[in-house]
């Protein structure tokens, strides 16, 4: 996060890491692999000539993982 309370696009999120970490130790929850499918179809979709922005708003919505991510982490919290 910037000075002005922006993310860029390197910048940490703690979310992100966990769910590397998860799917480097081969212990994945859903939204773990979520992120990889949102991921790759970005990608793709940046391949085939859509701006990067663009791309993620699509990806977003056809694999949303910060969506999943919310309710995970709002599961946890509950206990």
């Amino acid at each position: 996060m910037n000075s002005g309370g922006i993310f860029g696009a390197f910048d940490p999120n703690y979310e992100i890491s966990q769910s590397w970490q998860r799917l480097w130790h081969g212990e994945p929850v859903s939204h773990d692999l979520t992120l990889i499918y949102h991921e790759k179809y970005e990608r793709d979709l940046v391949k085939s000539g859509i701006a990067q922005g663009k791309a993620h708003i699509l990806a977003s919505k056809k694999y949303n993982y910060a969506r999943e991510v919310r309710d995970y982490y709002a599961a946890l919290n509950k206990h």
